[in-house]
């Protein structure tokens, strides 16, 4: 039986948490549903899509790639500091977005 090979961040398991570029050559957070030895492959689940969208990928796939966890620091989101605007806290809000709607004439505090 063939093994797959060793790639940073990727485990070639059943359940394994990955990426997967789709054929609009788009990247989406998938798992790995099955593993065929014979063929070199792994059936992606594209997670939040059903699973008629699943693929076949050769696991040296450039196709597959590890997980990216997005920062919530670099979008700004999820901090525990504060943003305030007209004395009202915003915890853990945007505090770009909150900013620019405190200059926008329809969201002025009345």
């Amino acid at each position: 039986m063939k093994t797959p090979p060793d790639r940073s961040g990727i485990t070639f398991e059943i359940g394994a948490q990955l990426e997967a570029r789709d054929r609009q050559k788009n990247w989406y957070a998938a798992t790995i549903e099955k593993i065929d030895y014979d063929k070199e492959r792994v059936l992606v689940h594209y997670r939040q899509w059903s699973r008629r969208h699943n693929e076949w990928f050769h696991w040296s796939s450039p196709y597959l790639r590890p997980l990216e966890r997005v920062s919530l620091r670099r979008q700004g989101l999820g901090s525990q500091q504060q943003a305030q605007s007209s004395g009202t806290k915003f915890s853990g809000a945007n505090q770009e977005l909150l900013l620019s709607m405190a200059y926008h004439p329809y969201c002025k505090a009345r």
